[in-house]
């Protein structure tokens, strides 16, 4: 196979954003994957302010809405006894939420990423770097049905998840990591009327709704891991009885799309983003639980702090370890205060008041993101 610039492995929203900045920037960049175009995965879909400012950024926004996402407009939260309902703000140019499925988004940012130079190839498996003289990274080995093969890159990019085959390879350092403690379990449904957002988080659980694509809603249900029982449906509707009876009488009344979703082994993880020819993106260098919501956001913030670390890295390696360090820096300043508020979350140990001020820190890292976002140019020109 011809060397790249760049090749990224995985084609997910972290492995097609990142693509398709440095492709926009000019390089020549190649995304493999083990499967096709991407498919459905467990997902929160939704996107938090920071999130979909990133989308604008990388002006793939309109194509997110035209796939028919709804926007977003009203948040209501539930801390025990405490609700709390505000509009949207318009804010830093963005005056609504989304929360797009995954078919959805990941595809749209594919095929963004392929209309702007990225070459897709699926179907191959990444069984280890390759390495040039004193240890550098310098390409991937792959499987291929024909058989092994290599491909050789100037830079590479681990955007495959929480169990990175690429992190693996390059023996990334651990920064963080604390076991799963959260299970969640969720269907989609039609006809649940739901102005927005709907979390809560009340009796050591964290029940809400999630307007998507098609008119569905998720409805989700989550609790301490070692207290989720094997029937998924029973779990989650005895819950909705229990602490939010309303829910429950709007999923007796709807009509439920899809099968039954359990997320759970599901740790929080932050790993060295960066290394020599190397970098991680999304949840091979960062995951956390889900009961923050905010992974798509993460990976979508990451994309373009990595993708920037990776250009000046190209442009003059003699610069890479500062861009490195920079991109570590930048990223585990957020990473490190979502860890602080999602680890207690997700162990389901707060009582309303505690939850209550623990997504106040998420809100206020959103807000962050969102200053860092705005303030600083984009590198290349959408």
């Amino acid at each position: 196979m011809k060397a790249y610039d760049v090749v990224v492995v995985g084609a997910r929203v972290a492995g097609a954003a990142t693509a398709l900045h440095l492709a926009r920037a000019g390089y020549d960049v190649l995304i493999v994957d083990r499967v096709g175009p991407p498919a459905d995965t467990i997902s929160t879909h939704a996107l938090m302010r920071s999130g979909v400012l990133s989308l604008q950024r990388a002006n793939v926004l309109d194509r997110v809405v035209d796939a028919g996402t709804p926007e977003i407009h009203q948040v209501d939260l539930v801390f025990g006894s405490e609700r709390i309902s505000f509009p949207v703000a318009d804010e830093w140019g963005v005056d609504a939420y989304y929360a797009p499925r995954r078919t959805v988004l990941d595809a749209v940012l594919l095929d963004v990423a392929m209309e702007a130079g990225v070459t897709f190839i699926s179907g191959l498996s990444v069984t280890s770097v390759l390495r040039a003289e004193g240890g550098r990274v310098a390409g991937v080995s792959v499987r291929t049905a024909e058989g092994d093969a290599s491909i050789f890159a100037r830079q590479v990019v681990g955007a495959d998840g929480t169990n990175s085959r690429i992190a693996r390879e390059v023996e990334a350092p651990t920064l963080y990591f604390s076991k799963p403690t959260n299970s969640v379990v969720y269907s989609y449904f039609q006809g649940i009327q739901t102005s927005g957002y709907d979390f809560r988080f009340l009796d050591h659980r964290n029940v809400g709704l999630i307007p998507t694509n098609d008119g569905l809603s998720l409805l989700f249900v989550g609790g301490p891991l070692l207290e989720a029982p094997v029937d998924s449906e029973e779990y989650l509707i005895t819950t909705l009885r229990r602490v939010a009876p309303d829910l429950a009488e709007a999923v007796d009344s709807a009509t439920r799309t899809e099968r039954f979703y359990r997320a759970k082994g599901i740790p929080n993880l932050l790993r060295d983003p960066g290394g020599e020819g190397w970098s991680l993106v999304g949840d091979a260098g960062f995951t956390e639980d889900p009961i923050a919501a905010h992974g798509i956001t993460d990976a979508l913030r990451d994309a373009e702090l990595c993708a920037e670390a990776v250009s000046i890295s190209l442009q003059d390696p003699a610069f890479e370890a500062e861009a490195k360090a920079s991109y570590r820096e930048a990223r585990n300043r957020f990473a490190n205060s979502l860890l602080n508020a999602t680890v207690p979350l997700a162990r389901f140990e707060w009582d309303g008041a505690e939850a209550s001020r623990l997504l106040r820190d998420i809100g206020e890292v959103a807000a962050a993101e969102c200053e860092l976002l705005a303030g600083r140019p984009s590198f290349v020109l959408a």
